[in-house]
């Protein structure tokens, strides 16, 4: 098993907030899709894997074509990741590679926790029409015997282009030249 911590997590969000990169860059043997949204193409060793947030199953065979799983949670929700490779009888279909399980924070301070960030990014070059923006706003706190968290995040993409300044169609589902909106949610009760 490979466990990506907290602090590998927020090191790399230095370079992107993208979750597949994250996990391209941490876990060995791990192939993120090349310029996709999708969680389709993802494979450890080849082989498909199973996304579990909190251990809940969030990808099937029957959903990974059109969902953006990874990009719906944001960094700094998270506490670590744990990648177990090899198919499993537990986690049913959709696991043959292994599993990807995200473990969202806990908040531990009875005060309320807010966070911001706000970036800009290119899709490789510096074109005009090839930069987008990230902002993220974060809420957690405890109140008594519950605990919350709340994450909201908006980014918007620009276009791809080759060596020569052409822009590079787009054949994926995935937002070209476009934004994104996730929200994310947790509530635990003790």
């Amino acid at each position: 098993m490979t466990v990506v911590t907290r602090e590998q997590i927020e090191e790399q969000t230095n370079l992107t907030t993208n979750l597949q990169d994250i996990l391209g860059q941490t876990v060995p043997g791990l192939g993120p899709p090349t310029q996709s949204f999708r969680n389709f193409a993802q494979s450890l060793r080849g082989r498909q894997v199973q996304l579990l947030v909190d251990g809940v199953p969030i990808s099937t065979n029957q959903n990974t074509a059109f969902v953006q799983e990874l990009r719906s949670i944001a960094p700094s929700a998270i506490e670590r990741i744990e990648v177990v490779r090899g198919p499993s009888a537990v986690f049913g279909e959709g696991a043959t590679g292994g599993v990807i399980n995200v473990i969202t924070r806990i908040p531990t301070e009875e005060r309320i926790t807010q966070t911001a960030e706000t970036r800009v990014n290119s899709r490789g070059d510096l074109q005009e029409d090839s930069f987008g923006t990230y902002a993220e706003y974060g809420l957690s706190g405890n109140l008594g015997q519950f605990d919350y968290t709340l994450n909201a995040s908006w980014e918007t993409f620009g276009f791809a282009f080759d060596a020569e300044g052409d822009r590079i169609p787009n054949f994926e589902t995935a937002p070209e030249n476009g934004r994104t909106i996730n929200l994310f949610g947790k509530l635990g009760f003790d």
